[in-house]
């Protein structure tokens, strides 16, 4: 599928591009939802159907339209406007929460809110997926999805959407990757220790320890680590 294409309402050549759910135009900021059949109006409005059978959506106001303290709060971990657009991170003023969905081609499989205002938590929707971001080897294991698209700039990273890791994953990375690294928040240090020792059965898997998460860290810095 072509990524990049004309806009229809300013005129651009390539500055619309288009996403599983819709398009995006970086030059005029209008977002146009797919609308290329009846089925997906449906799944818009009332919800995507993923392989296990359960039905959910993403709230139908999300957009790219992010208030100031969420997208502040984007920015503090290196997020630019371009990865924010890449990766579908929106904001649903009803919830009141940044959504962040996960597709398999145009299928919603997962997605997960932060909720902002008073109530500021994360909130998961759908069984968690085996999605990889970026590309490379060594495959790195984070957290959360935010690390998860900072590290990608890197190499091929896996968000985990918590901190257990079990066997299974680590037999899936060793079909495709030489090597893996846990990247896990500082205070899961002993887990992520524990983790590697058990990776290393199956594939050379290495532990990284730092104070600060990996979305905290510049690019150079991320690589320093990973590489």
């Amino acid at each position: 599928m072509k990524r990049h294409l004309p806009c229809e309402y300013c005129g651009s050549r390539d500055n619309a591009y288009q996403y599983p759910d819709g398009i995006w135009c970086f030059g005029c900021k209008r977002y146009t939802p797919n609308k290329t059949s009846i089925n997906n109006v449906k799944e818009t409005l009332h919800g995507t159907k993923n392989t296990t059978g359960k039905s959910y959506s993403i709230p139908t106001d999300c957009s790219f339209t992010i208030p100031p303290v969420p997208y502040l709060w984007l920015s503090n971990y290196g997020l630019t406007n371009d990865e924010i657009q890449r990766n579908n991170i929106k904001w649903s003023e009803s919830k009141k929460s940044l959504v962040f969905p996960i597709y398999n081609n145009s299928e919603l499989v997962f997605w997960q809110e932060r909720k902002f205002g008073t109530d500021k938590r994360w909130i998961s929707h759908g069984s968690k997926p085996d999605a990889v971001l970026g590309a490379g080897d060594p495959l790195v294991l984070v957290e959360d999805i935010i690390s998860a698209i900072r590290v990608s700039k890197v190499t091929a990273c896996k968000p985990l959407f918590g901190s257990a890791i079990n066997v299974n994953i680590f037999l899936r990375i060793k079909e495709k990757y030489s090597a893996c690294k846990i990247w896990l928040d500082y205070d899961k240090a002993k887990d992520s220790i524990k983790y590697a020792t058990q990776g290393s059965m199956f594939i050379p898997t290495q532990s990284i320890i730092t104070i600060k998460d990996p979305k905290c860290y510049t690019t150079k810095e991320i690589k320093e680590y990973v590489i």
